[in-house]
């Protein structure tokens, strides 16, 4: 029994060593190889005909690559998650780009906690340290609140909630469902955007209504998510 348990913790253990050693591969190849200027929506235009056609060949194909390249984008925080979700939308349209996405980002968010929780949680803590402190604080007040408030609001960056969610003693299955719910209304309203700007196919569709609306949902998002919060919190 005692042999069983030890295996599966090595195990495990090799795992998450496994994926740490994947990210950083992919996090020095993306700076090393400047890809960051390979990544904008005038380069997903460029090629999108392409990639809708591909998507249009291979739909399973591409709905798995899609969600492998987002997962690997959400654990490492790199700087194309805004992208990744709009393109999500143009390619795939708003339902299949929400599962994908929703999915991929939650899923993400829960192996770069993992990792911290059982393999960095030092190496972080040395370097986060006082935003540690203050954290934990408002977490010990807040709980599993404080958390769906950052995942609704975005006041903190996405890779240092995961991150600081790291230091706590949030199980595993609350603290993914909550990154879900709270993410979803920030996913559902970028994917509708990429979907959108998708079939903008001259200047004149940019002032359309629906564009119009999609993209003051964008602006207003983080200040409708606030009143929100503040309402609940009083009720």
């Amino acid at each position: 029994m005692a042999l069983s348990f030890l295996s599966i913790k090595i195990t495990n253990k090799f795992s998450l060593w496994l994926i740490v050693g994947v990210l950083v591969f992919t996090i020095s190849a993306f700076f090393y190889f400047d890809l960051k200027s390979y990544i904008s929506w005038e380069e997903f235009n460029r090629h999108r005909e392409f990639l809708e056609e591909l998507c249009s060949r291979y739909p399973f194909l591409a709905k798995g690559v899609y969600f492998l390249v987002y997962l690997l984008v959400a654990s490492i925080s790199l700087p194309a998650m805004t992208l990744f979700t709009l393109a999500g939308g143009a390619l795939f349209g708003v339902v299949w780009g929400v599962i994908l996405v929703s999915l991929a980002s939650t899923l993400g968010a829960t192996i770069a906690f993992l990792i911290v929780r059982f393999l960095l949680r030092d190496f972080f803590h040395v370097k986060f340290k006082k935003n540690a402190e203050i954290f934990l604080k408002k977490f010990e007040r807040g709980g599993a609140w404080y958390l769906l408030s950052l995942r609704l609001v975005p006041v903190m960056p996405y890779f240092l909630t995961n991150i600081l969610m790291g230091f706590t003693n949030l199980p595993i299955r609350v603290y993914a469902l909550i990154s879900q719910l709270g993410m979803l209304p920030a996913t559902l309203v970028y994917v509708n955007a990429g979907s959108r700007l998708s079939q903008a196919e001259n200047p004149g569709d940019f002032i359309s209504l629906p564009l119009i609306i999609s993209f003051s949902l964008l602006a207003l998002f983080p200040l409708l998510m606030k009143k929100l919060l503040e309402f609940f919190k009083k009720t």
